[in-house]
């Protein structure tokens, strides 16, 4: 049996509350592999695969949203990047 979902997120509200519960996932973005990771349920981890001199850490979730890869915000993309996997 075959078991195919869309990790996709389909609305902003959808991506911040799952980042809010602390979700960790990955994406891809302009070719680039990120993260978004909670560290203790309190504060999150952003980071690109490729380049760990990127990694950033937040403890607000405004923060994270507005967080910018490259001149994108984070919320403003969130419906347009291709998710690779996420927990739930």
């Amino acid at each position: 049996m075959s078991c195919e979902y869309d990790f996709d997120y389909k609305t902003k509200y959808e991506f911040k509350d799952s980042v809010m519960r602390h979700a960790e996932i990955v994406f891809e973005w302009n070719d680039e592999e990120y993260e978004i990771c909670s560290l203790d349920g309190k504060k999150w981890l952003f980071c690109n695969h490729k380049d760990d001199s990127e990694d950033m850490f937040f403890e607000n979730i405004d923060d994270v949203m507005n967080h910018k890869i490259g001149d994108d915000k984070l919320i403003d993309i969130c419906t347009k990047f291709t998710v690779i996997e996420r927990t739930f």
